[in-house]
């Protein structure tokens, strides 16, 4: 059976703040092949893979915002693993130490109709790496994330990085600049 977990204000009325800096603690962690969670904004979370969440197993976050989170590994907004994926969200601000600053996607997983927005990360994928079959496309809005710092070769003026597999679907359009 799934599992719908669904914010009673939407978004901007339901809130989940992970308590950083005071604690360490990602906003969601969610292993389930048919979950769903719909309508929260995800903020002050860090942990090791995915500060705002970390999805498993067929996982699909709808109508939410990621905002300003932290990674000290992948995925500072979101990671994902083997999960559905992202659909009609806001990736905000958030960081990675390596790869991913908004989304990092392995081995499966979309981000669809979301906007990338001022995320970094240290090497791939200041907005979203995708690789071993995670995807993006179509991106909502310009992707804005700053481009990531390290290996040039690895990603694109975009702010995406996709390798091994990783797939970019059509209806990306140029970045907007943004002054940080």
């Amino acid at each position: 059976n799934g599992i719908l977990v669904q914010g009673v204000a939407g978004a901007t009325g339901t809130v989940v703040h992970g308590g950083y800096p005071l604690r360490t603690n990602r906003c969601f962690y969610v292993t389930h092949t048919n979950a769903v969670v719909d309508g929260f904004t995800m903020t002050g979370g860090r942990k090791d893979y995915g500060g705002g969440a970390y999805l498993n197993g067929g996982v699909w976050f709808l109508n939410s915002t990621i905002a300003s989170n932290q990674s000290t590994v992948l995925g500072g907004g979101v990671y994902g693993y083997r999960c559905g994926g992202l659909s009609n969200c806001m990736v905000v601000a958030n960081t990675a130490v390596q790869d991913g600053g908004g989304v990092s996607l392995r081995e499966g997983g979309v981000v669809a109709d979301c906007s990338l927005v001022g995320n970094t990360a240290r090497t791939d994928g200041g907005g979203a790496e995708c690789t071993d079959g995670g995807r993006t496309g179509p991106i909502a809005a310009p992707v804005a994330s700053a481009p990531a710092r390290g290996r040039q070769g690895d990603r694109d003026d975009l702010g995406l990085a996709v390798g091994a597999g990783g797939v970019v679907v059509g209806g990306i359009r140029r970045p907007i600049p943004l002054v940080f």
